[in-house]
Order: C-alpha cells, then structure tokens, then sequence
C-alpha cells in the first residue's frame, strides 16, 4: 500500500504474531523475493534483523492519529460526513490516513495473519482496504471492537511489547558477544602495555633483549619462549620500531615550525661498520634555553629551509667546499651558517706538547738544513702561506663577526656594520633594531653583559615578562644565535652508548633495530613521556598483516 506512506505502513514487512515465527517468514520472504542467487544468507539475515529493529520501533510509536481542524467531507444522501477526531479518545486502537481518507485498525494492520488463530477471520476493511462510510463509523467501530480477530490481534500486540522478542535476543546476544570480545581486547592491550613497559625499560637501560634463534637446540631460547607469548625477536623489533615512530613523530612536533641547527659526527662501531650520529638544536620556548635531540641517521623530512646552521667536524667531505656536503647544501639553503673544525682545533690544544716533541724529532733527524736555499723556498714558504691563509680563513668568517656583533649587542654598543650585519643575517628590518636596543636599555632588569649567561637572562626576562613581542627583533637575534651550535659534542656522547649497546656480543644487530634501540636509550626523558596507548595503536597498524591478538 504505498499510497498510505504517510502513516508509515510498514509494507514491506509481514504481518505476524509470534516473533520467532516471523523472523522464519521474514528471512525466507527475503530470499524468495530477491531471487538472487548471489545474496549470501547472512546478508538476508541481516536485513531480517533490519526489518525487525523497524517493526518494533513502528509498534512502539502507536498508531498514528492525526487530530486536524478540518477533515474531508464525504456526501452520503442529503447528508455531509467527515471524520470525527473525537474517535481517537473512545478507541485508542484507531488510526487515520488524511490522504485516503480512512480509517484502520492499528494493531489488525500489523498482527493480523490469515493462519492461526485469525484463520478466516480477518477484517479486511480495517487491516487492508480501510474504512470510510463514516455514516455509521460509531457502530462499525464497536463491532469491529469486539471482533475475534480484533482481540487476537491486540493480545498479539501486547505480547510482542511485553516479551523478550527475537529481535531483541538477539540484540542482547549481539551486545554480549561485542562485550565479551572488548573484554578480551581490553586485556589483550594490558599485556601489551606490560610488554611496552618492559621494551622501554630495556631499551633506556641499554641492557640486551635475548637472541634471535629460536631452534629446539638454542641455549639462549628459554629468554622468552613462544611466539603466542608475543616476546620472540620479530615482536621485540615490531616494538622497538613503533616506539622510534612514535618518539619520530614526537620530535617533529618540537621542531615544527622552528629553526633549527644540525650537528653530525661518525666513528665505527665494534662491527666495524660506520655510524652516523645526527642531533638537532632548538630553543624550547618553556625553557627558553637551546635543546639538542639525538635522532641517529634515518629520514624524517625536515625541510632545509629551516635548518639555520650545520656542525659536522672531523670529516673532509662532510665540510668540502667543491664537492662536499657543505656544498650541496648550500645549493639548497645558501644562509646556512657552517660551523666545522672545532675538533680538529681541540685536538691541537690537547696535544700540542706531542706535537711540538715531534717537530723536534723532525728537525734533528731531517737533512733539509744542508740545502738552506732549497729549503727555504719549497717548505719554509709553502709551510708559512698555508698557516697565512688557514688563520685568515678561520678569523675572517663570518661566524666570529657574529659573535663580536651579539656580545657588541649585549653591551648595548652596537656599530653600524653590526646593525647591519645582524640584520642581513637574520631577515630583521636595522632601525627597528636600533631602536628596540634603546628601549631595552631603559629597563633595570636587562643588564649589561658579555656571556652566554647574559643571553639566557635576557630571554628568561623577556618570555617571563612578555616581552617577547614588543622586542620581537632582539628576542630572535638571541634565540636563533644559541640555536647555532659550537661543538658536536653531544653527538660523541651518544657514540659512548653505542658502544654499550652495539658490543661484541651483540655485533650482528641489524640497523633497524640499532637504530630503534639508540633513540630511546638517548633520549630517556622523551621516551619516559610516550603514552603506551599511542604505541599500542603504532603497533597494531605497523604491518599489513593482521595481528592474531585484537588489539
């Protein structure tokens, strides 16, 4: 009856009065109607379960009783009748269609069957056709009221509403099944948080996992034994490698949006394979001091337009002006500011008794003296220009300029070629500057200074007294000049935690898996702050293949 749409006659679905025998008839009326030889019995079943859900939501809304001012009239002899809204309150059974114009039963409509109890009893006029001769609608009502198959329908409909139907069986099965299975999920992750823990703890001790040979004959498998106990070598690297792409993704959220420094070294480990340590520099606003974060040699996208300056001492090509790394960089960001040789220089400082000794040696032992004018032309000389122009090179950079121009600047004795220095450098407009500088100077908190100390202080009070703003030109002179970095230092500290992670013992770890270790056995602090829930989710996603756990 797609004409009654109004009062949402349910047509689609049977008429029935028990429910487990209707879900019989509806899933077989399914299957029977589509005719689809292609439509699996679960998806039927689930459009059963649909229907159903539908049905008792209809049955529970009540029939539906439109109470408008104006009905439409119908001529019956020399008489105009209309229905009456009154009829609602005398039989709460009935309902209305406005764009037929009749009248139905509400509970015959949906529970009226022609098998059963109602066999050969159905009153079609009000379960089907309608009615409409509202000439004598008060005395049809009333018989239709006491009609057997009335009162079998309405005892259907209060059973229905009052048992545990199927639908609703099945609903809670449903709600229990899902309750079971999050059950299990909840302990699952538990466990795996228990795991975490234990990875984490290993990892910032630097202390060994076990081995990797799993055979019958191994001495070492009684470390942790099963797969199913998800503590065998492949688990412990799935682990390790969601733990360095959660401490990753944390890094990159520190430096977003800021400039920062790169500082890199390498030595050999007890492999004999060549390792790269890479660290990079920021300031952190809520210490508004420099922060140095070790992140090893894999790729993490950081743009080199925001790297404002590199450190990379003791390798030639790293710092080769042709065809080094300092060149090819340059091509990608020409301001990067190149810091090299401080080791090279602190090795000279550190020995310099040995080499002077060995020098000596040189000169006594050496024959050169017997052709002085040889000598002199082809060593003294050459020895001499080469020290002429090394001096020249290392003092006429532009490094030192900048930092007599910062400590001219903390002084507030700035120069015009300082002015103009410091602007070029860092992109700042000079007369702001200049008059920035004047401004600080009247404040009795900011005091003259020529130290490192001083920069600290000076940013300590403009962050604490919101100033950062007002002074924006100096506040990002300072930040970003002790975001250059003096030494890699902090890349030979991580060298001596490889050597205790990376021993003779432990000599055919795979880089992965080294890497994943380093990361969080440097940074101890950051990996003390992960959430095991966020590790758990890198987990369960790391791989294509579906975990056998629900996580």
């Amino acid at each position: 009856m797609s004409h009654l749409k109004e009062i949402e006659f349910s047509e689609f679905l049977p008429t029935y009065t028990n429910a487990s025998i209707s879900l019989h008839r509806t899933y077989f009326s399914i299957i029977n109607e589509n005719q689809n030889p292609n439509m699996h019995w679960k998806g039927a079943f689930s459009l059963c379960i649909t229907m159903l859900f539908k049905k008792k939501s209809r049955v529970e809304r009540g029939p539906f009783q439109p109470k408008l001012k104006l009905y439409p009239r119908t001529k019956f002899g020399s008489t105009v009748r209309s229905f009456n809204k009154s009829w609602f309150d005398n039989f709460e059974w009935l309902e209305y269609s406005p764009k037929v114009d009749k009248a139905f039963c509400f509970p015959c409509r949906l529970f009226n069957s022609s098998d059963g109890l109602n066999k050969g009893q159905i009153d079609f006029t009000f379960s089907r056709h309608g009615f409409k001769n509202w000439n004598k609608a008060t005395a049809k009502f009333k018989d239709h009221q006491k009609s057997k198959s009335h009162i079998h329908s309405m005892t259907a409909k209060i059973n229905y509403l009052g048992s545990n139907s199927i639908d609703i069986a099945l609903d809670e099965s449903r709600i229990i099944a899902i309750s079971q299975r999050e059950k299990e999920r909840l302990h699952n992750r538990s466990v795996l948080v228990r795991l975490i823990d234990i990875t984490l703890c290993l990892a910032k001790s630097g202390k060994p996992f076990r081995g990797h040979n799993e055979q019958k004959s191994s001495v070492c498998k009684d470390n942790g034994k099963k797969n199913v106990l998800y503590t065998s070598n492949l688990i412990q690297n799935d682990l390790l490698k969601s733990i360095n792409n959660v401490m990753k993704r944390k890094i990159l959220s520190k430096i977003k949006n800021k400039l920062i420094s790169a500082c890199a070294d390498e030595t050999s480990d007890v492999g004999h394979h060549e390792q790269m340590s890479v660290v990079l520099r920021f300031v952190d606003p809520s210490k508004n001091k420099p922060t140095e974060i070790f992140i090893g040699l894999q790729q993490i996208n950081v743009d080199w337009s925001s790297v404002l300056a590199v450190c990379f001492d003791g390798a030639a090509t790293l710092s080769g002006k042709n065809n080094g790394v300092q060149a090819k960089i340059k091509i990608e960001n020409p301001q990067i500011q190149w810091a090299c040789r401080s080791e090279a220089i602190e090795a000279v400082d550190h020995n310099y008794d040995s080499l002077v000794q060995c020098l000596s040696e040189i000169y006594k032992t050496t024959k050169l003296a017997d052709h002085p004018a040889q000598t002199k032309c082809f060593v003294y000389y050459t020895v001499l220009d080469d020290l002429l122009n090394g001096l020249e090179e290392r003092f006429s950079q532009e490094t030192l300029l900048l930092i007599s121009a910062i400590g001219r600047l903390l002084q507030f004795n700035l120069h015009e070629h300082d002015l103009i220095l410091l602007s070029n450098r860092f992109n700042l407009n000079d007369s702001e500057l200049e008059a920035e500088l004047r401004l600080l100077k009247s404040l009795p908190e900011f005091e003259i200074g020529k130290t490192s100390k001083t920069i600290y202080q000076w940013l300590n009070n403009l962050s604490t007294n919101n100033l950062c703003n007002s002074f924006q030109n100096i506040y990002k002179i300072l930040t970003l000049f002790v975001t250059m970095p003096v030494t890699s230092c902090s890349c030979e500290r991580s060298f001596s935690k490889l050597s205790l992670v990376k021993t003779k013992l432990r000599s055919c770890m795979t880089h992965d898996r080294l890497e994943s270790t380093m990361l969080v056995f440097v940074e101890q602090e950051l990996a003390s702050e992960l959430d095991p829930e966020e590790i758990i989710e890198e987990f369960k996603h790391l791989n294509n293949t579906q975990r056998r756990l629900e996580l």
